[in-house]
């Protein structure tokens, strides 16, 4: 008997005995007949058998006729899951209001839990995303939250910038709430921890909103924040000029919250000019000292002469109150006179000195040492100012392990560097960091700075290697610290007689891989022009360095300069797609390390992108791999390189990876490479 005869009981056997709703399907496309009979035995498959999988895809995307079939053969999107999310949770998430309102009509309610996640709360998902529709039909099923909960969803939502949900939160809440009932303070209150979630988040048109809905910016909430702090904090300037053109009132604000507020402005110049730009601290009362200490913090900040000397009238501040600032990577603790010199205003330091700051360290906190700020910025007047009332140009520094000198920290701006040697700095003190023992002359032969060497030894400054402190000491010979100094300054010093480049085999390569392992362009070039070498054997180790500073290579000067090392190992006969132990060539590993300009540069040299590693991987692989370089790598093959055979072998290597990774557009480019392959063969 023919299968489209079998009777229609016989016909849903073979559906039910079915491995795959798939099969079920293509059975009930042939006819309608068929699909009218089988149609729903598929979504009853899939109930069954996969966990109603099919709902939960349907209800994510949206797929209403699905989810309805679903529904219809036993499916319940509050077990359906697929590991993280429920059905109705990712209904929820992704904002399919048409899903929601189809498992309300089934009478299946919009829970507030979820058997996945006991924490799991349906509002706060649809706040979370946005979804103000979402937001309102689960609000309408269910009471109005608590005023906690609605506290924090306000400022869940204000921080987002959702100005839809906002403003639907507050529509239910006037709805709970008549307008002939007295304000709630619990809403103030929520509005005011709205609003200093948007202010934190840069969020203006959203305190705009909420300013217009009544939002009080002067309310301090439970979080003991403001919205003035919020925005000083997180560094947002057109929020805090917003605020105070809208209502915030500095004035207004309880003394702790105003002393946090000038304290953190004082880190600012521009927030700090426009913090005192509105208030007339002389009208309005500041209880405590410590206010008065962050508002000349401020004051100097910005360079307000002016108020500073104002300010002074009430004293300098306490020790204990400092301002925190940001310097290079550190967090520095600084009173007036380092905030001063950190500036370079001249005038207001020397209106601080007059009042009593002193000019040497109060502690042994490094950043309580106004000279130290000075040099590191570079102010010589400043630096002459300090001097000339005191500071100590010997004052040492030591910080845990490291102990460090005014001279040390001069190096990089010259003027100061010599104003100090002309002051007394003793450039004969030793200093040492973590394991290394050094001296003055040492660190500004490793800077580079030939006209501060010639200084040193202008005034009979020794060139001398301290005895190690550790075995673990890396220079442990001039020539370390002069090819650390580049080129230049290995020059001086062979010319100055300091100096002597080794004879021995051993000593020479040693360089060469010191000047390579600290990435100093100048001297490896150098010391390659004068014969210096290494084995053979360690060029491709030699290029995998190159291509592979993760954080240098590929970026600004440091790009440049690995070009520039290349281009000596590649005079000196390297071959450009040589590769290390594993197989990995310069040009893998710039491709892994992201460096797309040195890509560029190696294919100009003859860079190979289809080299193969012992892993059966090649450039071009890792680049479809990453997305990154695959145009200009396609462009570099040359299909004459290698026999058709290996060319294959390697593009059908890349295809796979191309499909593992599902980059569709890269499977053409390498089907149609892989054509002209074929072609040649044939």
């Amino acid at each position: 008997m023919h299968l489209l005869d079998l009777p229609n009981e016989i016909l849903l056997l073979i559906g039910y005995s079915s491995d795959y709703s798939w099969d079920i399907s293509c059975f009930s496309q042939v006819n309608r007949r068929l699909h009218s009979l089988l149609d729903g035995l598929a979504y009853q498959h899939d109930q069954r058998h996969h966990d109603s999988s099919l709902l939960v895809w349907a209800a994510k995307n949206g797929i209403v006729p699905i989810s309805r079939k679903m529904l219809d053969n036993g499916a319940y999107p509050l077990r359906c899951h697929d590991g993280e999310h429920t059905a109705m949770s990712l209904a929820v998430i992704n904002g399919h209001v048409s899903i929601l309102e189809l498992f309300l009509e089934r009478n299946i309610p919009l829970s507030r839990t979820d058997f996945l996640d006991p924490d799991y709360d349906a509002l706060t998902d649809a706040v979370h995303e946005g979804h103000a529709a979402v937001v309102r039909l689960i609000i309408e099923q269910e009471k109005l939250p608590t005023s906690w909960n609605f506290e924090f969803l306000l400022a869940d939502a204000a921080g987002d910038g959702y100005i839809a949900v906002v403003e639907a939160l507050m529509r239910l809440w006037e709805m709970e709430h008549p307008p002939d009932q007295l304000p709630l303070p619990s809403l103030a209150t929520a509005l005011a921890r709205a609003l200093c979630s948007a202010a934190g988040a840069d969020e203006i048109e959203m305190v705009r909103c909420l300013l217009r809905l009544g939002a009080n910016p002067n309310t301090v909430p439970h979080t003991r924040d403001t919205p003035l702090l919020a925005a000083v904090t997180y560094g947002h300037f057109d929020m805090l000029q917003y605020l105070l053109t809208h209502g915030a009132d500095v004035a207004q604000l309880p003394v702790e919250q105003r002393s946090s507020l000038f304290s953190k402005a004082a880190t600012d110049e521009r927030d700090a000019r426009l913090i005192l730009e509105s208030i007339d601290y002389k009208n309005f009362a500041m209880n405590s000292k410590k206010e008065h200490a962050y508002l000349l913090y401020c004051a100097i900040a910005c360079e307000s002469e002016q108020h500073v000397q104002e300010l002074l009238q009430y004293g300098l501040p306490d020790d204990s109150d400092f301002v925190v600032r940001r310097y290079d990577q550190c967090c520095l603790r600084c009173g007036p006179l380092e905030v001063a010199a950190k500036t370079g205003n001249e005038k207001i330091a020397s209106l601080l000195l007059d009042r009593g700051a002193s000019c040497n360290p109060r502690d042994m906190i490094p950043s309580r040492d106004p000279l130290r700020l000075a040099i590191l910025e570079g102010h010589e007047n400043m630096v002459k100012l300090l001097l000339d009332r005191g500071a100590d140009p010997n004052y040492i520094e030591r910080l845990g392990a490291t102990v460090s000198l005014p001279l040390v920290l001069a190096i990089e701006h010259e003027p100061i560097f010599k104003l100090l040697l002309e002051r007394g700095a003793d450039p004969m003190s030793p200093i040492y960091s973590r394991y290394t023992n050094s001296t003055v002359a040492l660190q500004v032969i490793m800077s580079g700075k030939v006209a501060l060497v010639q200084a040193l030894l202008d005034r009979d400054v020794p060139i001398e290697i301290p005895g190690p402190l550790h075995h673990q000491q890396e220079r442990t010979s001039l020539l370390h610290y002069a090819i650390e100094g580049g080129a230049d300054i290995i020059k001086f010093l062979l010319a100055e007689g300091f100096l002597n480049l080794p004879s021995d085999l051993d000593e020479r390569e040693e360089a060469v891989r010191y000047a390579l392992d600290r990435k100093q362009a100048s001297s490896f070039n150098y010391l390659m022009d004068q014969g210096f070498n290494m084995p053979i054997n360690e060029v491709p180790k030699t290029l995998e360095k190159l291509a592979g500073y993760a954080q240098t290579i590929g970026y600004g000067s440091l790009h440049s300069q690995a070009n520039a090392m290349f281009s000596t190992l590649l005079n000196c006969g390297a071959n450009i797609n040589a590769t290390d132990t594993p197989g990995y060539s310069a040009l893998w590993y710039s491709i892994h390390f992201r460096h797309i300009k040195t890509v560029e540069y190696l294919l100009s040299k003859g860079a190979d992108p289809l080299t193969l590693n012992k892993g059966g991987e090649t450039p071009l692989s890792l680049s479809v791999q990453w997305m990154e370089g695959f145009e200009l790598l396609m462009r570099s093959i040359d299909i004459s390189s290698v026999p058709p055979y290996q060319l294959r072998y390697r593009i059908e290597r890349c295809l796979g990876t191309a499909v593992e990774f599902k980059q569709w557009e890269v499977v053409k480019r390498l089907e149609r490479l892989l054509v002209k392959v074929n072609r040649l063969e044939g």
